[in-house]
């Protein structure tokens, strides 16, 4: 069930008095449970599924907008909504010749009460993200990044092969032919490689692993030795020291003959599960507080390179570097797995300040532009 509105009464009464005839498609996704979940709640309109089991051992899924039943599909509960979904965007889409088509991130402007849809980004503007190996991978972050509607359709042929091809914004980008287990990489394949003869290349050189310049462990540490907890010595007027003056102590160590420790416990910090008794002589702590101004400075300077800490900090010390970075407007990202894994601290940056000053300087606070034609990896 999907619905959308106020809490109050009036925004209630609201979406119940609207026809279902009056909704308008936003296609802002590829899946049309999406669009109709999307464009019920930009007309504050009532989208609901109800199921109902059959004879033949299927389920028959009604979809219902502003309690008008529209569609019925058929198959089990995920097959049949779908199915509702698909032929309902249908029967919507013969009764609108005007359809709104937004991209997926920003909304559109206004003017008065006309809505002005937002132009289609052309393939010419296109620029790849290489964050990974996968193609597949390498078109969805290009697609966000771009801010554009990544589409795969397929289509069955002769001999168990089938073709798949690529969209951005409905623009066909490429296909490929392969058997269904492959296709997908193959059509993805193709896309990068097309986009990258003639479009520029962004690679992010973040993941390929802290840099020589990387903020090592120590350099944040605190001190955490018994020493630096006992420098303010418990004077005789303590009320503990008295207590135990009174039965007989006379100082030194605890115990009818002195045997027990002679110096007050020592509170150590404890970070994650860490429980009472495990030691870490050799792995002094992490201050927060050298985080902290540590940060600030980099916030506050005008430095445009990322702050890189190595992998040598545990994922609650991460954690803490996560949380003063976003107290701080600034962007932080963890790459590498296990034993490997590192902390990047960046700057927010708009898309297109960072692609022109790639296109001005070449690289950037780990990125890199490669324009088209370049082998270089």
């Amino acid at each position: 069930l999907f619905r959308s509105g106020g809490r109050g009464g009036q925004n209630k009464e609201a979406w119940t008095e609207k026809p279902w005839t009056s909704l308008v498609l936003i296609e802002n996704a590829s899946d049309p449970i999406c669009v109709l979940n999307n464009s019920a709640a930009h007309n504050k309109m009532k989208v609901e599924y109800k199921y109902d089991y059959s004879p033949n051992n299927s389920w028959r899924c009604r979809l219902f907008i502003q309690d008008h039943c529209v569609a019925v599909g058929f198959g089990n509960k995920k097959n049949g909504k779908h199915a509702a979904a698909k032929k309902a965007l249908e029967i919507l889409k013969q009764m609108q010749s005007n359809v709104q088509n937004f991209n997926s991130a920003p909304s559109p402007m206004t003017s008065g009460d006309r809505l002005i849809p937002q132009e289609r980004k052309q393939l010419k503007d296109i620029v790849v993200v290489e964050n990974s190996v996968n193609p597949m991978s390498v078109l969805h972050d290009t697609a966000l990044f771009n801010k554009v509607k990544l589409e795969y359709v397929f289509e069955a042929m002769a001999d168990e092969k089938w073709k798949c091809k690529v969209f951005f914004d409905d623009q066909l980008l490429a296909e490929g032919v392969d058997f269904k287990k492959n296709v997908k990489r193959c059509a993805a394949t193709e896309a990068v490689d097309l986009l990258k003869q003639t479009r520029p290349t962004m690679i992010n050189h973040m993941r390929a692993g802290p840099s020589a310049e990387a903020i090592p462990r120590s350099q944040i540490c605190g001190p955490t030795t018994p020493e630096t907890y006992n420098r303010n010595k418990i004077n005789e007027d303590n009320i503990g020291n008295r207590l135990l003056r009174k039965m007989g102590w006379a100082g030194g160590g605890l115990g009818k003959e002195g045997e027990g420790i002679a110096e007050p416990i020592v509170v150590k910090e404890s970070f994650s599960r860490e429980g009472l008794g495990l030691h870490h002589e050799n792995s002094p702590k992490v201050n927060k507080r050298n985080i902290i101004q540590m940060i600030k400075n980099y916030a506050s300077s005008n430095s445009q390179e990322n702050l890189t800490f190595s992998n040598e900090l545990t994922n609650e010390e991460r954690k803490q570097i996560h949380e003063v970075a976003r107290r701080n407007g600034l962007k932080s990202k963890s790459f590498g797995k296990g034993a490997s894994r590192y902390l990047v601290v960046s700057r927010k940056r708009r898309t297109e300040d960072l692609i022109n000053e790639l296109k001005q300087v070449g690289q950037v606070a780990g990125y890199q532009l490669l324009m088209p034609g370049s082998h270089q990896v």
